[in-house]
């Protein structure tokens, strides 16, 4: 019972950081594009 627990503490983790790597990589492609046209 107790390594269940702890797996989902670490899944909710997992979760967590996989969803800022999304929303980092999301922000990049919208920030990204509007760089490379002020630079050209």
């Amino acid at each position: 019972m107790e390594k269940k627990r702890a797996k989902k503490r670490i899944t909710k983790k997992v979760r967590t950081i996989l969803e800022g790597y999304f929303l980092a990589s999301e922000i990049e492609s919208k920030i990204v594009p509007k760089i490379s046209t002020i630079q050209n």
